[in-house]
């Protein structure tokens, strides 16, 4: 729908989302503090509303499979870069 033919790329996305829905429920099962529960089911409410939104936003506004590829491709790129530079903002120089 939003790129026809990418067999190679569903196969590994559908596989990594089992990875995650499988270390998700690990986490709840062992998970001993519900605040922490409650957090990380809110992220993946947030998440989830986010992907939802995004979906409906462009299979309604882009009318093509180059338009839709080109927008879901800058989107990713943009989440890819936040991803690997994510742990440089933790990173703080320390002087004395």
């Amino acid at each position: 729908m939003v790129c026809p033919d990418s067999i190679p790329v569903l196969t590994i996305n559908s596989t990594w989302i089992i990875i995650e829905v499988v270390f998700i429920t690990i986490f709840f099962v062992f998970c001993g503090c519900r605040k922490q529960r409650l957090v990380i089911a809110a992220v993946l409410a947030g998440e989830t509303i986010f992907v939802v939104v995004l979906t409906v936003l462009v299979f309604t506004l882009q009318h093509t499979t180059k338009e839709r590829s080109l927008s879901v491709g800058i989107i990713c790129c943009v989440f890819n870069v936040m991803m690997y530079a994510s742990p440089l903002s933790v990173m703080v120089c320390f002087e004395d």
